[in-house]
């Protein structure tokens, strides 16, 4: 299951700010505790300590009985006098009689250390109380023993009012903590979500990306990396395009028939010569093809041209009489890859494009289709108006480059477009659709458009490789990709 990387950051976020104020929280209610009753038995100590003194002086147990009476009106401590053999002389809570209190806790540590301090329940009354108990002495020693108690239950209350203080403060922080770090992840998500999506273009061949991350740190520096990574591909390809192009040019501007096959054993270019001299027309033209550069005689003769500059001479048969064909396989080496194969046919045509019309290497650019189709649309626009014409367009055009010269390509794309717009019994809705090709692009069209239309299309094309192609109720262009 996929989870966005928004929502991990997010549970991480709260995860450690959990991990950090669960515990904080428990050892504050728990040293909140601890300090109120260490603060609530220091304060009963320092009472007793007080009442002792003054006890100290008098005469008889009963005089010290009477004293402690009068006190327990003015204070809402519990006071009780116990002698020394654990009788209950006095307690202010009980008027009865109470059980000897020699074995309670804090009375035993009184008499052994000095002061004797408890946390329990009550065995008289079943109530929490905090209890300190000190000895009441005179001049021939110890006389008696002396307890004040406090009910538990308001150090507890104390402790449980000062834990939600907390907690509110630390319900307060989670609740900022979280607003800032989700105000943290937008700012962190939005810059990598605009870098996905222009890594996206650039797998789909859209190298002119620009990235609007202005955040000064190294989200910003991998932003001018991926279009510095763009500009650098669009570059090179320019260049690979460039050369592409080129050959294609090269092969239909020879007047040997030529046929160009790459290291995938894929034909890449052939020129019309070629064609017409095998006879390559209709459905079976790639199956003749292919049968023709996959003969044992050309796979041979391409694995000795790769170690002989010169090429190799070959005779192969006819795909379509049999008869023995004359040519040469040369191997086109590559810097960047492994040599293309091309078998170059002896046979003469004085119909080939002529080389001075083939344009110069460094006037071919990179034209992605998207923005070719674009602009070429946009043209036809008002003969599509006047014509109450229109096109069926597919969903998304193929990600793909064009080799494109002095607007040659993008001007056979608008007069084939206009062309249909304006023939007879023109359609609304006629698909117009885009097929890849190895070294081409296929844009296909419906219509039947007349010889003078071909005739105006054809020579935009010619120098740069492309070609026309009509079958009975359908146009092609072949358009040249870089």
């Amino acid at each position: 299951m996929r989870i966005p990387l928004a929502l991990k950051v997010m549970l991480a976020l709260v995860a450690v700010i959990c991990a950090g104020v669960l515990p904080a929280q428990w050892l504050l209610r728990n040293t909140l505790r601890d300090t109120l009753q260490a603060r609530a038995a220091g304060e009963l100590q320092a009472h007793a300590a007080l009442l002792a003194g003054r006890m100290r002086t008098m005469p008889d147990a009963e005089s010290m009985r009477t004293y402690l009476r009068d006190v327990a009106l003015d204070t809402t401590e519990r006071i009780t006098f116990i002698a020394l053999d654990g009788t209950v002389l006095l307690d202010s809570a009980h008027r009865g009689a109470m059980e000897n209190h020699l074995q309670r806790p804090e009375v035993q540590a009184a008499l052994a250390e000095g002061v004797g301090v408890a946390d329990r329940v009550s065995a008289s009354d079943g109530l929490h109380y905090l209890y300190v108990a000190l000895p009441v002495t005179g001049t021939r020693g110890m006389r008696a023993v002396l307890r004040l108690a406090r009910p538990a239950d308001s150090t507890v209350h104390l402790a449980e009012e000062g834990a939600r203080i907390v907690e509110l403060g630390l319900a307060t922080s989670v609740s900022l903590a979280l607003l800032l770090s989700f105000l943290a992840v937008l700012k962190l998500v939005r810059p990598l979500r605009r870098m996905r999506d222009a890594a996206a273009s650039l797998g789909a061949g859209e190298f002119t990306v620009r990235i609007d991350v202005n955040t000064g740190d190294e989200l910003e520096e991998l932003a001018r990396g991926l279009e510095t990574v763009g500009a650098q591909l669009r570059a090179r390809l320019a260049s690979a395009g460039s050369g592409e192009a080129l050959l294609g040019q090269l092969v239909h501007a020879m007047v040997q028939g030529v046929i160009v096959m790459g290291p995938d054993r894929t034909v890449r270019h052939i020129n019309g010569v070629a064609r017409a001299q095998l006879g390559l027309r209709g459905p079976q033209e790639s199956e003749r093809v292919i049968k023709l550069m996959d003969s044992a005689v050309v796979c041979q003769a391409a694995l000795d041209a790769v170690k002989d500059p010169l090429g190799v001479d070959v005779r192969v048969p006819h795909p379509v009489s049999g008869e023995p064909t004359d040519g040469t396989v040369v191997a086109l080496r590559r810097p960047d890859g492994e040599p293309l194969i091309a078998l170059i046919l002896d046979v003469q045509s004085t119909g080939a494009l002529a080389l001075g019309e083939v344009p110069d290497p460094r006037d071919v650019v990179t034209l992605p289709l998207r923005e070719m189709m674009d602009r070429a649309l946009a043209r036809v626009a008002e003969d599509l108006e006047d014509s109450n014409a229109s096109f069926s367009l597919p969903d998304e055009w193929p990600a793909a480059t064009l080799a494109e010269v002095g607007g040659r390509v993008e001007g056979a794309v608008t007069e084939t477009l206009r062309a249909a717009a304006r023939a007879p019994g023109a359609q609304s809705q006629t698909p117009l659709t885009a097929a890849l090709h190895p070294g081409f692009l296929c844009l296909r069209l419906p219509v039947s458009l007349s010889p003078d239309a071909i005739r105006a299309i054809e020579p935009r094309l010619a120098p740069l490789g492309g070609r026309v192609e009509v079958s009975q109720g359908s146009v092609q262009l072949w358009l040249p990709r870089a």
